[in-house]
């Protein structure tokens, strides 16, 4: 760890251990009165707290409330299946639960703070301090994060009646069957105060850390496991390498504020520092084939999955001024590096957003803004790995990192067609504007293999954005809202691939976007909002012949296409049936459907093909509309219902499906050896493909409690959960998980 390292850790460090501990936080507000706070029963579920103070249970008048709640339980948890996806941020061990929350305040100074054992896993914490001088957020969460994990089951080549399909990819797992998960400490500190009566200064420290295990997972290319495993079916393969890898990454960012308000100016600079360390197990693999340039060398321990540890440093100056009574001016120029310390590479980047707002005329307000981002990188000066990777000491066997500059300008406007005059409906109201981008590249040139230097170079993407708008308050009760959008775009990016020159891209040339929505309240104990919305995206472009040493240009030009079609809908609604009874309820759908040309199959000789020596045979490219659609829709009910003045009833019932998939097309009748060799002809065998990328799964939560006041001060409760998760693709990620929570509440 070097000094910046050094010093930023130790200022983190020395505030983690001051005030408190606690969770994800905002920005510090005013304080509220002390009289303003309450608090009530706890658990709505595993993790939520009810906002209802005891008084309402108790009978009790708001005066009467006290400002330290202390509250203990114990969960009982019983588990089914796979742990991945029902305990994904909490331990499924049973354990104890507590909680203390207090809220301490002399009239001039306030102290709001709490401490929350979840389980065995998990731990939350907060502080909060307003004094005449200084205000302080503090927050820690410390919880368990499981990740997912691949057998890779459906690759065997060695499985006697494995098809030809699987034979172009083997794998070993090491430790198959073993779930993976980090432990995550995440810190983050706001403190403000006042240097002067125009002079402010802020102090944020934010850090996270992350240690655990990960499934590691690495791809060799023209593998041939007899090499290295005597007896081993012999092919040259692509090989996946998967096994545990120890991880301990360690993030911390300081950055000190200090701003400035003289009348109509407002000025403010901050510095941000982050750091990130790591102290990561090694893990390695080898290779068989080394015969290209900057390949590793073959039968040697090769390192892979290596986080590099990097230093980011950013100067930020922001500007606020009224120009005149109805000009404003606003401006944002920054200035920054990332340096990666394993390689001795840096990124730099440089930018600025400037805005000038103007309402002279009533009803009428208008912006227009320029902004520009700028980043560019140098190559490596070290190269730690170089006597494992050929012609690794070399600069130019490595591709100068892509530099790009994005500059944007445009305008918007909002009109209020009442406020200036005219005779329409004061709720009513548009907005609309335009925008124009250009995506500048450097180094963004691409060699295709074996094809007498030819390269691709990506050309530069123009956008033009168009945004309009209309909204209507028609009553105090009831608002809607129309939206659209349009992006033009001019060549956005694409990917290439370097055996064969073949182009593909999920970005669109157009986009339309539609959105329509609102809110309706027609009493106080109703209220229903709806949003519904259409997005189309398309790309459909032409390009030349790149490389006419591949069948796979036989056409010419080829051409790069889809359409993509979304509609997302959210409805929920509220209703108060009495006093006692609260109901809510929500829907949300969102359905994604994608038509894309793609090329699968590969037309690259290097000359050895051999059916006999790969164990399998390699198809010829073609090229196909794929079809692809995804669901996901959730419906949830929730009800609170206080049945007497001590014993209050809540539960929910939530329910969600997910469904992605694709449909292959028809394989190609004929599929013709590139080698021209005897033996060649096959019909490629695409029917695996949809079922390795099945999405199908069901889940269920349900919640269920009752809260009843024993006494004066003194609450039991008692809880119950459940989350099914239902996995009926296959991946062996489904489970159930059953909770019971019992416990009291004291209130002192």
């Amino acid at each position: 760890m070097n000094l910046r390292h050094r010093l930023i850790a130790a200022v983190a460090l020395a505030l983690w251990a001051g005030p408190s501990l606690g969770a994800a936080s905002e920005e510090t507000r005013d304080a509220p009165p002390a009289q303003e706070r309450v608090y009530g029963l706890v658990f709505g579920d595993w993790w939520a707290r009810s906002q209802n103070p005891p008084s309402e249970v108790r009978g009790q008048s708001d005066d009467e409330a006290y400002p330290i709640v202390l509250r203990g339980g114990y969960w009982s948890i019983h588990h089914e299946g796979s742990p991945v996806k029902t305990g994904e941020f909490q331990s499924l061990s049973s354990s104890p639960f507590w909680d203390a929350d207090g809220l301490l305040s002399d009239g001039s100074r306030t102290l709001d703070f709490f401490a929350t054992g979840t389980d065995e896993d998990g731990n939350k914490a907060g502080l909060t301090y307003y004094g005449p001088g200084l205000s302080a957020k503090v927050d820690y969460d410390r919880y368990l994060r499981r990740l997912d994990r691949d057998a890779f089951t459906n690759f065997d080549p060695n499985a006697p009646a494995s098809p030809t399909s699987q034979r172009v990819l083997n794998r070993t797992v090491l430790h198959a069957g073993d779930d993976y998960a980090f432990r995550v400490q995440d810190f983050d500190a706001r403190f403000k105060g006042h240097l002067a009566d125009n002079l402010k200064w802020r102090l944020n420290v934010w850090g996270i850390r992350r240690e655990g295990e990960r499934q590691a997972q690495k791809l060799g290319h023209c593998f041939n496991e007899s090499q290295l495993t005597p007896g081993a079916p012999t092919g040259s393969r692509c090989h996946i390498l998967a096994q545990p890898q120890r991880i301990d990454w360690a993030t911390v960012e300081l950055e000190p504020v200090i701003e400035a308000n003289l009348d109509y100016f407002t000025v403010e600079y901050s510095r941000t520092m982050r750091a990130l360390d790591q102290h990561d197990q090694v893990v390695t693999r080898q290779y068989t084939n080394a015969s290209h340039t900057g390949w590793p060398v073959a039968f040697t321990d090769v390192p892979y999955n290596f986080t590099t540890e990097n230093y980011t440093e950013i100067d930020r100056i922001k500007i606020g001024a009224d120009l005149t009574d109805y000009t404003k001016f606003y401006g944002l120029a920054f200035v920054g590096n990332t340096q990666n310390e394993y390689r001795g590479t840096h990124r730099y980047f440089n930018g600025f957003d400037l805005r000038l707002t103007n309402d002279a005329i009533d009803g009428v307000t208008v912006t227009g803004y320029g902004k520009r981002i700028n980043e560019h990188n140098r190559l490596p000066t070290t190269f730690p790995e170089s006597d494992l990777v050929q012609g690794g000491d070399s600069i130019a066997d490595y591709h100068h990192p892509v530099n790009y500059e994005k500059t944007a300008a445009g305008v918007k406007g909002k009109w209020r067609p009442a406020e200036s005059g005219w005779n329409a409906p004061r709720g009513l109201s548009f907005n609309g504007g335009y925008e124009y981008a250009l995506i500048d590249r450097a180094y963004a040139e691409y060699e295709i293999e074996d094809s007498g230097d030819r390269t691709f170079v990506q050309p530069n993407t123009r956008i033009h954005e168009f945004q309009a708008g209309t909204a209507m308050r028609w009553s105090a009760c009831w608002d809607t809202y129309l939206r659209y959008r349009l992006r033009l775009i001019d060549d956005p990016i694409f990917g290439m691939r370097a055996t064969n020159g073949d182009l593909n891209t999920n970005q669109p040339e157009q986009t339309h976007l539609i959105e329509i929505g609102g809110t309706w309240m027609p009493a106080e104990n109703f209220l229903v909002t709806a949003t519904f919305g259409i997005e189309d995206r398309t790309h459909h472009s032409l390009h030349d012949n790149l490389n006419n040493a591949y069948s796979v240009f036989e056409t010419n030009p080829r051409a790069t296409a889809f359409d993509e079609t979304s509609y997302p809908i959210v409805i929920t609604a509220w209703y108060a049936a009495t006093q006692k009874l609260s109901l809510s309820a929500g829907y949300a759908v969102y359905t994604n459907w994608i038509d894309q040309l793609i090329t699968l199959g590969d037309q690259y000789n290097d000359g050895v093909y051999n059916p006999v020596a790969r164990n399998y045979q390699e198809p010829q490219p073609a090229q196909d509309w794929w079809e692809y659609s995804g669901r996901a829709q959730v419906v949830n009910l929730g009800a609170t219902y206080a049945w007497t003045r001590r014993v209050r009833l809540n539960g929910g019932i939530e329910w969600g499906r997910s469904r992605n998939g694709f449909a292959s097309p028809p394989s190609p009748a004929i599929s013709q050896d590139p080698a021209g060799g005897a033996s060649g002809t096959q019909v490629p065998d695409w029917t695996l493909l949809p079922s390795l990328s099945d999405v199908i799964v069901d889940t269920t939560r349900i919640t269920a409690g009752v809260d009843y006041a024993l006494r004066e001060r003194i609450d039991l409760y008692f809880r119950y959960s459940l989350f099914d998760y239902d996995d009926e693709a296959g991946t062996g990620l489904g489970g159930t998980t059953h909770g019971f929570l019992g416990g009291l509440s004291a209130v002192f």
